[in-house]
């Protein structure tokens, strides 16, 4: 069996879980303290603490619009039909679907506007980037051809978009101030453009391997999920060098271990509204860093399973 393949079958078994609405955490928090609200989905389309299981097939991902009314999530059936459905706020019983025909097997979204929205593809290698403007949708063919996307995120403070390019294990930074000339800005996790590669030997700070969801922080820094090599990468703005590392004693390194400062494959960080606490998804676990942030810091916090070292 391939790396890549192993990789995605762990994520698939571990399942996709993201906040949809967010709610500062107490202080100590642990285990069992759900009191503020996380929404969670699994592979198989499970929606927690609800009944709406036959709703969503395999859920890829989502986003909550900016007007906070309505979710949007790519659903799947057996990895062959997708579909995007609009689900009202605190109603996930009934839908509308997003007419999907101009989208071939649409993997990652983020909202870019008002009424606009982006979706990369998802197994097809040379799709293009889909972009649907007040719903007409125009596309776009980036200068190195995208296999399959496990994150893209727009910040809207540059007008940059940011694509994990997974199974090639990297990230591509996209200028989309005019979406009819978009163009690459920046490069992550390879030296080349052309270097599609990954193994689990390669580990470095020019490398990434499997790389998934990534963020941009209060002061413009990129945040990215490194699943493959086991870790997260903090990259100055502008830089495509990281100078921050989560998960690993260095970056060389990948232990497979469950511990405060050991990750095993994190698939996704989000941040409170001043960027004071970090929050990183790994395999059945959130983990939460605060400020300051500092290279191999352990985690303070831990939701959803029992300690440190446990997952689920």
């Amino acid at each position: 069996m391939s790396q890549r393949l192993l990789l995605l079958i762990l994520v698939l078994f571990y399942g996709f879980m993201a906040c949809a609405e967010y709610k500062e955490p107490p202080a100590n928090y642990g285990s069992g303290s759900l009191n503020f609200e996380w929404l969670y989905f699994n592979y198989y389309g499970d929606v927690a603490n609800s009944s709406y299981n036959d709703v969503l097939n395999g859920p890829y991902d989502f986003v909550l619009t900016k007007d906070g009314k309505s979710l949007m999530v790519i659903d799947t059936a057996n990895l062959t039909t997708y579909t995007v459905k609009i689900f009202t706020k605190n109603n996930f019983s009934n839908f509308t679907v997003f007419n999907p025909s101009p989208l071939l097997k649409p993997h990652s979204l983020d909202q870019i506007g008002a009424n606009d929205f982006v979706f990369a593809p998802d197994l097809n290698n040379g799709s293009p980037l889909v972009f649907s403007l007040q719903s007409q949708f125009s596309t776009y063919n980036p200068p190195s051809p995208l296999s399959t996307t496990l994150g893209v995120y727009y910040d809207e403070r540059q007008s940059t978009l940011y694509v994990s390019d997974s199974f090639q294990s990297r990230v591509l930074a996209f200028n989309i101030s005019n979406t009819t000339s978009p163009y690459l800005l920046r490069l992550y996790g390879k030296t080349n453009i052309n270097d599609t590669t990954f193994s689990i030997e390669n580990a470095s700070s020019s490398n990434m391997g499997f790389p998934q969801h990534s963020r941009v922080d209060c002061e413009g820094n990129l945040w990215g999920t490194d699943a493959g090599f086991g870790r997260t990468l903090r990259y100055p703005a502008g830089s495509t060098e990281p100078d921050l590392l989560w998960g690993q004693p260095n970056y060389t390194t990948t232990l497979r271990q469950i511990s405060p400062n050991i990750m095993f494959g994190p698939s996704d960080i989000v941040f409170n509204k001043k960027c004071s606490i970090a929050y990183v998804l790994d395999v059945g676990r959130i983990l939460r860093f605060k400020a300051p942030f500092f290279s191999f810091q352990p985690a303070d916090g831990v939701l959803g399973s029992s300690g440190f070292g446990a997952v689920g």
